[in-house]
């Protein structure tokens, strides 16, 4: 086994990364970071300090490298819009309050790519900077939840309405709470057919309802109009089931999943409760074609829902003669705005404090 080729390849990755123009210190103190590791790894290659037992483990912290340039690549400024990773950041530090985290995305040229890579895991990174320790290498700093996203839809806030789902899926892996549901309901959990899509729909069921917690039924309205059955699979629910627990949710019907949930949850402090402040959508400001006034994170998150109610709405008179194509374009641009200009004003106001 030799890593000269995997060098070669990333080495080529990171000169064409250079010019990368990130939208936070972070991003780019990250890729400087890895770029540190690799350089010494390559050293201790060239120099033939490294030793046949140690080839695989170095060969997959090169891969672990890698993959974080490619998310890293389609994180930029001029790639994915800042409006839509800053609202999930909020989101994410109501469960994790970690600067070390870095919220990533990866443009995908399939149109129906929305997914969470759920490894490597916090375990896993935490073994690769124990061992770089062990060779007096620098450790990595950040690690990255990565979530990839059609390129198509990139700066469509319908559709991208989606991400609060994966991310949900992020906190799910994080802390385990499917797997702990399911081990308190089946101590043994032996992996039955049965019980394995059981714990595949569990998954899906929390990211919903984490999703739900910010946006309403936003997300699921997304999933409505793409459903092309309403059939079960072993990886998912109906969608129609799906939408039915969110809807009980969002009018706070008891649910036994919803309680199941935070029974685990309630050990780390955290709850799947309402988050968004709604707001009227029939007396939004989008009707007179003009952003909305976000008052507080709450209503940020219910921009998305906002924006789904006017998309459907075919009898308001304001979009009453505007072809759909327009509709749609001033619709992602109004919504765009007004989360710019919230955090604009945000951010103003904590600098002059």
């Amino acid at each position: 086994m030799s890593l000269n080729l995997l060098i070669n390849q990333i080495e080529e990755q990171f000169s064409s990364s250079r010019s990368n123009v990130y939208s936070d210190k972070k991003r780019e103190k990250h890729f400087l970071n890895i770029y540190e590791v690799f350089s010494t790894i390559k050293e201790l290659s060239k120099s033939g300090s490294i030793s046949i037992p140690e080839l695989p483990t170095f060969k997959q912290i090169l891969q672990y490298i890698i993959s974080d340039l490619q998310y890293l690549d389609s994180s930029t400024l001029n790639v994915i819009p800042f409006e839509i990773v800053s609202c999930l950041e909020l989101a994410l530090k109501d469960w994790i309050d970690d600067d070390n985290l870095i919220l990533s995305t990866h443009l995908s040229n399939d149109y129906n790519d929305f997914y969470f890579l759920p490894n490597p895991n916090r375990e896993y990174f935490n073994k690769i900077n124990s061992f770089l320790s062990t060779k007096s290498i620098i450790k990595i700093s950040y690690r990255l939840i990565k979530i990839s996203l059609p390129k198509l839809l990139c700066r469509d806030y319908l559709s991208t309405v989606a991400l609060y789902h994966e991310l949900g899926h992020f906190i799910d892996f994080e802390y385990n709470i499917s797997n702990r549901v399911m081990l308190k309901k089946h101590p043994s959990f032996p992996p039955t057919p049965a019980l394995v899509q059981k714990f595949n729909h569990l998954q899906e069921y929390f990211a919903d309802l984490f999703a739900a917690q910010y946006i309403s039924d936003a997300s699921n309205q997304y999933l409505e109009d793409r459903m092309i059955a309403d059939i079960v699979s072993d990886s998912h629910p109906k969608t129609s089931e799906r939408i039915g627990v969110v809807a009980k949710f969002i009018n706070n019907e008891n649910l036994e999943i919803v309680n199941d949930f935070n029974e685990v949850l309630t050990s780390l402090g955290k709850q799947l409760k309402i988050r968004f402040e709604e707001k009227d959508s029939n007396t939004s400001n989008f009707y007179n074609f003009i952003p909305e006034v976000i008052e507080n994170d709450e209503q940020l998150h219910y921009i998305y829902k906002t924006g789904w109610s006017i998309w459907k709405n075919t009898v308001n008179p304001s979009f009453l003669g505007i072809p759909e194509r327009q509709k749609y374009q001033m619709l992602n641009n109004l919504i765009e705005k007004s989360i710019s200009s919230y955090f604009l004003l945000k951010n103003w106001n904590n600098i002059t404090k």
